[in-house]
């Protein structure tokens, strides 16, 4: 069991003064989701661990690592600011948590949403296309790949020089994506989501397929742009199951066709223009799904 004490500030000097800390246990396989709603739903005669004052009041629940949760006094709505609901407890470390009234929020969640932490594969799908804004900075993050792409291929190199270096534009892709993530407030880990590892599978499983275009370099250097783009078209359609995503499943066989097609009739650089222009569509057409999430 994992043990966690408890202390809140009081709203009653009279009636629950003496009575504001407790001792918590928690099965060792709980989940900060099954940990808030406890503190939220529990009682004790007339000691509640986020009391009802009245009116619009909401509790924040700090803990000895950092906020975990801020709930409204009515039970019903919660808000997980750095950790996600799904975060194993044995994962945090939590040993120590304070409770005391703070200003509303507005981005709160209902809390039935989680009960009993127990999330169906819908809700863990849910769950990460939420926080990861199904997978938005990478998209943003490939615009800018593209570009340095275009840029090397405008370049007066000879065509293998610019097929290396078309490699080398993309080693950058991760950095660039959190660092992006960074700058919107997206959860670039995901911790605590089981799905998240079948996200850096799909991202990986890419990365297999780069040797068909590596092949090319040697073979075909003219086409390797060509073939390049169509890999990494192909590779999104995962990820229009894993953030259920019409988008996804829309551009990862939009980007193959029309980059088997471009490629074949004009030079590599035409080619990274037109990927240009279609992640840029391709970020709009997710920014627009985000908002509905």
């Amino acid at each position: 069991m994992i043990k966690i004490e408890y202390h809140r500030e009081s709203v009653c000097a009279a009636d629950d003064y003496y009575n504001r800390s407790q001792t918590i246990e928690m099965p060792d396989n709980a989940k900060l989701g099954d940990l808030v709603k406890f503190l939220a739903r529990t009682s004790y005669g007339n000691y509640s661990y986020v009391p009802y004052t009245g009116g619009n009041s909401f509790w924040a629940l700090e803990s000895n690592v950092g906020f975990l949760a801020v709930v409204c006094d009515d039970r019903k709505r919660v808000a997980f600011p750095n950790f996600s609901r799904l975060t194993p407890l044995s994962e945090i470390g939590i040993t120590t948590i304070s409770g005391k009234r703070t200003d509303p929020i507005n981005d709160t969640e209902p809390l039935e949403d989680f009960a009993d932490g127990n999330m169906e594969l819908a809700d863990l799908i849910t769950d990460c296309a939420s926080r990861q804004k199904k997978g938005l900075h990478f998209i943003l993050a490939s615009i800018l790949i593209w570009a340095l792409i275009l840029i090397v291929h405008l370049t007066g190199l000879n065509i293998a020089q610019k097929d290396i270096l078309t490699f080398c534009c993309s080693a950058v892709l991760f950095p660039i994506a959190w660092g992006i993530s960074k700058a919107l407030g997206i959860d670039f880990q995901g911790k605590g989501n089981p799905l998240t590892k079948a996200g850096i599978l799909f991202s990986v499983n890419q990365m297999l397929y780069i040797l068909i275009a590596m092949w090319v370099l040697a073979a075909v250097p003219q086409k390797m742009v060509m073939v390049y783009s169509m890999i990494f078209g192909a590779h999104l359609m995962p990820f229009s199951w894993l953030y259920r995503s019409k988008s996804f499943l829309v551009f990862s066989i939009i980007i193959p066709l029309l980059s088997l097609a471009v490629g074949l009739m004009y030079p590599p650089a035409v080619l990274a223009g037109l990927m240009i222009v279609i992640e840029v569509l391709f970020a709009f057409c997710l920014y627009r799904e985000c908002k509905k999430v």
